[in-house]
């Protein structure tokens, strides 16, 4: 049941017209024809109650959703596909108003949907290697209520602001982490955990970086401060370019992102670059390779959270 050939959400709606071709095309991608207990892994099995199977070992009953971002959903896995097909292509990503618009559900149940869609984003690398990239770019706004004596406490980005760290192989893969501030004590250990030692690191001139030449192949400094963008195959053009995609859906779609949700976002934001050169049911059938794991509700708001964002 290869997706070859959608070119549309019009198409993905045409395939996926019941929930019956839904679910059958979950069970096969998911299970390759033989149904697999969540619980136990057991391959014993006998259907009871369609859709559910229950298990010839554990005795405990599932179906092909159990253990997925789909569990407990009330929403049709068509309009999940639906959903996924759009966040999965579009560059800039798509609010949760419009969301809920294009596949039928309110607002709020958009929001909730496009997170636990966003848990799949997450992706796992090898570590980087020859030339890496690495910068910061900063989310929020200035609190109207700082006085202008604050601003000059702020350092490096603004008041108010959360830092997103990248890291871009240079011609392959970008990683974002939201950290806590720019402080060497903060960068130095994603760097160290991401980059394999042989690289050759680039950034500008901010002075939390010092001392990489020390850990790594080889450390070029790009000075912005002093006009200088690019020496011979030495910048930070690469990082910067991704970081200009992630500040069109910060800016343009999804402007009131929180500091405790934002991870997610750019989790979205950076798998839609991994996968720049697939087509769009490429990118939705690498997703459902990364369906396991659920997220609930009560997770995703906390206690001292009540609006969606």
């Amino acid at each position: 049941m290869k997706l070859t050939g959608f070119k549309s959400l019009k198409e993905v709606i045409q395939y996926f017209k019941t929930e019956e071709i839904a679910r059958e095309f979950l069970e096969a991608h998911r299970w390759e024809g033989i149904p697999t207990c969540p619980h136990c892994n057991s391959q014993k099995w006998y259907k009871i109650t369609a859709p559910r199977y229950k298990c010839g070992d554990c005795k405990k009953k599932y179906s092909v959703t159990v253990g997925t971002v789909m569990e407990n959903s009330n929403i049709p896995l068509s309009s999940w596909f639906m959903a996924m097909y759009v966040l999965a292509g579009h560059k800039a990503g798509i609010s949760s108003i419009q969301l809920g618009k294009d596949i039928g559900v309110t607002q709020k149940s958009a929001w909730f949907l496009g997170h636990r869609i966003r848990k799949m984003f997450e992706e796992k690398h090898p570590l980087f290697t020859g030339m890496v990239e690495v910068d910061e770019v900063y989310h929020g706004g200035q609190d109207r209520h700082k006085k202008d004596d604050d601003k000059l406490k702020s350092g490096r980005g603004a008041v108010n602001k959360t830092p997103v760290f990248g890291l871009l192989e240079r011609g392959g893969n970008v990683i974002y982490k939201v950290v806590e501030n720019t402080e060497a004590a903060t960068l130095k250990p994603i760097i160290r955990e991401l980059v394999d030692a042989k690289a050759v690191i680039n950034t500008d001139g901010h002075k939390s970086y010092s001392g990489l030449d020390k850990e790594f192949a080889q450390h070029e400094v790009v000075k912005h401060s002093e006009g200088e963008y690019v020496r011979g195959i030495y910048h930070t053009n690469g990082i910067e370019g991704a970081f200009s995609q992630l500040r069109r859906g910060m800016y343009g779609i999804y402007i009131r992102m929180s500091p405790k949700h934002l991870q997610r976002y750019a989790h979205e934001f950076s798998y839609r670059y991994n996968t720049r050169a697939k087509k769009d049911y490429d990118r939705f059938e690498g997703l459902l390779t990364q369906l396991k794991g659920r997220l609930t509700y009560k997770d995703l708001i906390g206690k001292n959270d009540t609006m969606p964002r």
